[in-house]
């Protein structure tokens, strides 16, 4: 596999697993809340699953799920796979977009999507070449 391809397919997996400790120990929103003797307390800073609870590690481990099934439909290099492949990337792009208006993570997940993109657009133009037509050898035998 090309470097074009395997470096940013890399790096969405590793972006992608970095957002689960990030939803867990980085602060991402505010909440206010009510004290004993009825006082708010302000814009305390709270990470996603402080906000959201637990739960909400399943939806930010999609995208690794995700990008890993992708990267190993891009490995086959199939026609079919390199669909699969682009469908896995389209549902990562999917959830950032769905995601920022819902548990403002889809921010996060974007970087994500945008390299899984360009190890799908690097492996198709290494298949097919520029002009369409299927290769029958690597470029460069």
């Amino acid at each position: 596999m090309k470097t074009s391809v395997w470096l940013p397919l890399v790096g969405a997996i590793t972006w992608a697993a970095l957002l689960i400790p990030g939803a867990v120990y980085v602060p991402i929103g505010s909440q206010q809340y009510t004290g004993p003797d009825q006082d708010f307390t302000p814009n305390v800073r709270s990470t996603l699953v402080q906000l959201n609870g637990h739960g909400i590690l399943i939806l930010v481990a999609l995208p690794l799920v995700l990008s890993c099934l992708a990267g190993v439909f891009l490995v086959v290099r199939s026609p079919v796979a390199q669909w699969a492949a682009w469908v896995c990337t389209g549902a990562v792009l999917a959830g950032a977009v769905l995601g920022t208006v819902t548990f403002l993570i889809g921010i996060f997940v974007m970087p994500g999507g945008a390299l899984l993109s360009v190890a799908c657009t690097n492996l198709h133009a290494h298949t097919f070449g520029r002009d369409g037509g299927l290769r029958t050898q690597p470029p460069g035998e």
